[in-house]
């Protein structure tokens, strides 16, 4: 993704949450329209006065629903998935992953980013590891061209 996102639309998957915040706030400075999916769209109002008039969009979405996924991405230029889980991580990081990354190839959208984690494995003997793992194996068949990001532990002042 080129650094001048003027007017396109960014569909941001866990916008509200701990990475997801910084992520948004980065796209509003650089001028992308950001919507915001998530399950509970009204707990990310809190980025509301970080954009423009109209700049911020807010989009109820679970990953975990193929359907309302599809729904939120659509006229999408770019979509990055942040959403992670220690609970439910099958359904979340690798049924959600795929979910997300079919409906980007079913629109059209070729700029996915998706966050794993260091140690993604579709072997992993952790569930977590495996999960994730598997995640991107989903991630990588249906948008070959996907960034996948595999961070280590991550933590800060909202912690």
């Amino acid at each position: 993704m080129n650094s001048d996102f003027s007017g396109q639309l960014v569909t941001l998957f866990g916008g509200g949450g701990f990475i997801g915040r910084y992520v948004a706030q980065a796209l509003l400075a650089r001028g992308a329209r950001v919507r915001i999916a998530q399950r509970n769209p009204h707990s990310a109002a809190f980025l509301k006065p970080l954009g423009n008039l109209g700049q911020t969009q807010f989009a109820a979405a679970d990953i975990r629903d193929a359907a309302s996924v599809a729904r939120v991405v659509q006229g999408s230029d770019a979509v990055i998935s942040l959403v992670g889980s220690f609970a439910n991580m099958d359904a979340v990081q690798h049924q959600g992953a795929a979910h997300v990354a079919n409906a980007c190839a079913a629109a059209g959208i070729t700029r996915l980013v998706h966050v794993s984690a260091i140690g993604a494995n579709v072997d992993s003997a952790a569930v977590y590891g495996r999960s994730k793992g598997q995640g991107e194996a989903a991630v990588r068949a249906a948008v070959p061209g996907a960034v996948i990001l595999r961070p280590s532990t991550v933590f800060g002042r909202e912690d």
